[in-house]
C-alpha cells in the first residue's frame, strides 16, 4: 500500500493505477480522512442502498480527488468477529449490488476519466457484479423479474459497459432481461459444479471466507457434494462456523497422510488470478496437487 514512488507522487492517476495494481483493495470509507468541503464540492454522497455502498462511493472519491496523502500510522481498528462471519444474501442485497453497478455505469458517462481512472472503475463493476451474480443463485423467479425490472429501467447506462466487463449482459441483450437472468444463472450454476473435475472426492473445501465462498458452498451442497467447510489464512476466523461449516487454517491440511489428501479438492473463491496462484502455491506445499484445486470466479 505504502509503496514510495506512490507516496512522494503528486498525480492522482498515478495512485489509482498503484491501487488498480494492488491484491488489496481498501473499499471501505473508514480507510480515508475526506476534506468536507471537497464532499460538499463533488456532492460526494452514499448511493441509497442496503450493504456495498462503500465501494462505489471510495472508487468514485479515487477518481474525483486532485490531491492526497498517505498516512502510515493507525487511527482505525475493526476487528471482524466470528458471529458477524455470514454475509447478507437476501433480495435487497442482490438489488443493492446491481444499483452499485448502475451508479458506476453512471459516473462513466457523465465525467471525462482517464483511461486508468476508467480501468478502475470497470474492474470495481466487474466485482460488484460478480456479488451479484452469486447472489442470483439465492433468488426466485419472482425476485429475478423484479431484478430485470430494474435493468430494463437503466439498460441505457449499462449498456455503455464493455462486454468483458460484464459478460451477464450478453445474456441480457441475446433474450432479454428477465430470461437472460434465468440463463445466467443456470449457466453460473453449471460452470460452479464443472470445477470439479472428478466426482471421487470425499471432502470439499471452500477457501478463502466471504459471500463468493458461502454461496459456492451451497450450490456444491445442492448438487450432493461433501463440503466440510471452509479454509482461510486469516488466523482469527479459525474454529469460527459460516453456514453450519467450521473455518480452519490451511495448514490443517498438514495433519493429513498422503493418502488422505488424496481425497481432498478445494476451490479458491478469491477474484484475482494473481492472488489464486499464491494460495495455490499454498496448497500444493501442503501436498495438494494442481488438479486438485480450482478457482470460481463469479
Amino acid at each position: 500500500m505504502f509503496d514510495s514512488t506512490v507516496i512522494n507522487s503528486i498525480n492522482p492517476n498515478n495512485f489509482v493505477a498503484h491501487i488498480y495494481n494492488l491484491n488489496y483493495y481498501p473499499d471501505h470509507c473508514w480507510h480515508y480522512v475526506i476534506n468536507r468541503n471537497f464532499i460538499i464540492a463533488k456532492r460526494l454522497y452514499f448511493v441509497n442502498v442496503k450493504i456495498a455502498e462503500d465501494q462505489e462511493y471510495v472508487a468514485r472519491l479515487l477518481c474525483l480527488m486532485k490531491k492526497f496523502f498517505m498516512y502510515e500510522g493507525r487511527f482505525y481498528y475493526h476487528r471482524l468477529s466470528s458471529a458477524r462471519l455470514s454475509n447478507s444474501v437476501d433480495y435487497d442485497a442482490c438489488v443493492s449490488f446491481l444499483y452499485i453497478v448502475i451508479e458506476m455505469a453512471k459516473f462513466i458517462s457523465n465525467n471525462y476519466l482517464s483511461n486508468i481512472k476508467k480501468e478502475f472503475i470497470y474492474s470495481r463493476i466487474k466485482y460488484a457484479l460478480g456479488s451479484f451474480s452469486a447472489i442470483l443463485h439465492m433468488r426466485n423467479r419472482a425476485e429475478i423479474y423484479k431484478l430485470s425490472n430494474v435493468i430494463e429501467n437503466n439498460i441505457d447506462n449499462l449498456l455503455i459497459l464493455p462486454s468483458y466487463v460484464i459478460d451477464m449482459f450478453l445474456f441480457v441483450k441475446t433474450y432479454g432481461a428477465y430470461k437472460g437472468l434465468l440463463l445466467y444463472k443456470r449457466f453460473t450454476y453449471e460452470e460452479t459444479i464443472s470445477l470439479i473435475n472428478n466426482n471421487n472426492y470425499k471432502e470439499i473445501y471452500i477457501f478463502c471466507v466471504g459471500l463468493f465462498a458461502e454461496v459456492t458452498a451451497q450450490i456444491l451442497q445442492n448438487e450432493g457434494y461433501c463440503v466440510k467447510g471452509f479454509l482461510d489464512n486469516n488466523k482469527t476466523l479459525d474454529g469460527s462456523f459460516l453456514s453450519g461449516l467450521k473455518v480452519s487454517i490451511p495448514s490443517a491440511l498438514s495433519y493429513r497422510s498422503k493418502e488422505g489428501l488424496k481425497d481432498v479438492f478445494v476451490v479458491v473463491c478469491n477474484q484475482k488470478t494473481t492472488t489464486f496462484e499464491e494460495i495455490s502455491s499454498q496448497l500444493e506445499g501442503l501436498g495438494l496437487k494442481k488438479v486438485q484445486i480450482a478457482q470460481k470466479i463469479f
